[in-house]
């Protein structure tokens, strides 16, 4: 099945990814000298973690049901359409889907940070527009 609309994420956040990743190896590469070589360790999981997250699709859009998944460990959620209930806008950093996991109320929350600005609000326009179509 092909996907309606990917998001991926931005190039802002993968670069502070990766930049994390540096410093945590460079820090850790000076606390072998007073005895912290642990956080070299860190540093290498940041760099292979965003090596492995910046060409993945964190939001997939479908016909039918929504992809998610934000992380590279994190299992992915799926979400009907027809389950969901609400998009809470409460900033612009803070945004909640709501929807029915069967008889229980869910929501996640979408990773402003993650994705650009232009495509967080296409997202949440095919969202509103995928709401308002299932409560006709």
């Amino acid at each position: 099945m092909e996907a309606i609309n990917t998001v991926k994420p931005s190039k802002k956040f993968i670069n502070k990814q990766y930049i994390n990743g540096v410093l945590m190896t460079c820090v850790g590469l000076v606390g072998i000298a007073i005895g912290a070589p642990h956080l070299i360790g860190l540093g290498i999981f940041f760099l292979v973690m965003t090596s492995i997250q910046s060409n993945k699709e964190i939001i997939k859009v479908y016909e039918h049901h929504l992809e998610t998944k934000f992380s590279a460990l994190a299992s992915a959620n799926y979400i009907k359409f027809s389950d969901l209930k609400q998009v809470e806008r409460v900033s612009d950093k803070k945004i909640f889907v709501h929807y029915m996991q069967g008889d229980k109320p869910k929501k996640f929350r979408v990773p402003v940070h993650m994705i650009d600005e232009k495509e967080v609000s296409h997202f949440l326009n095919i969202l509103d527009s995928k709401i308002v179509a299932v409560a006709s």
